[in-house]
C-alpha cells in the first residue's frame, strides 16, 4: 500500500509486514518515542522467527531513502467467550517525528484493524494515554472501561511451579 504524503516534500511511503532486516538500529530508535529501549540486537532474530499470524508488525518505510517512519503491532488473542472468538490488541504505534501530522498513524491503526477483521476478530482494543484519546476516537475507537497495569518486580519470586501447579 503506497501513500503520499501532503507535506512540501513528497514521500513515497510504504506500509508492510516488518522483516527481519527492519530489527535494527534504526527500528530501536524509532521505538524509542514510545519506550526506553535497550537495543538488544543477540535478541531481534529469534523474536521475529517467534512472530506468528497472532502478532502481525507492519512498519511504514520511506522507499526512497528506506527510512522507517512509523510502526504497529496487533496481537490476536483467542479467547473462549464469544464462541472461541478473538480480539485484537493494537500496541506500539509510533510516528518519526519528522513524519507526524501526515496521517500516517490512522493509516498504521487501519492496516491493523484490516488485519484483525481479516483474521476473524469481533473486536479490536488498545490502551493510551489520556492525550491520545482524540486520535484514537478519529480512528473508530470509543472509550469504554479502564485500564490497570501491575508491573512484575524484578527480584526472584518465592513463587515456583511444580508440575503445573502453583506452590507457595
Amino acid at each position: 500500500m503506497g501513500l503520499t504524503t501532503s507535506s512540501e516534500h513528497k514521500h513515497n511511503l510504504l506500509i508492510r509486514p516488518i522483516e527481519l532486516t527492519d530489527i535494527n538500529e534504526q527500528y530501536f530508535d524509532l521505538l524509542s518515542g514510545l519506550y526506553r529501549n535497550c537495543k538488544n540486537f543477540n535478541q531481534a532474530e529469534t523474536f521475529f522467527h517467534s512472530l506468528d499470524a497472532h502478532h502481525h508488525i507492519v512498519v511504514v518505510e520511506n522507499s526512497t531513502n528506506h527510512l522507517l517512519v512509523g510502526t504497529g503491532t496487533i496481537f490476536i488473542e483467542p479467547k473462549i467467550i464469544h464462541n472461541f472468538g478473538f480480539v485484537g490488541h493494537i500496541e506500539d504505534i509510533v510516528v518519526h517525528p519528522d513524519y507526524q501530522g501526515y496521517g500516517l498513524g490512522s493509516k498504521i491503526i487501519e492496516k491493523l484493524k484490516q488485519y484483525g477483521e481479516e483474521k476473524g476478530c469481533y473486536k479490536c482494543i488498545l490502551d493510551c494515554a489520556d492525550n491520545k484519546i482524540p486520535f484514537y476516537k478519529k480512528c473508530g475507537f470509543t472509550l469504554k472501561g479502564s485500564q490497570m497495569s501491575y508491573y512484575y518486580d524484578k527480584k526472584p519470586s518465592k513463587i515456583s511451579i511444580v508440575n503445573k501447579c502453583l506452590v507457595f
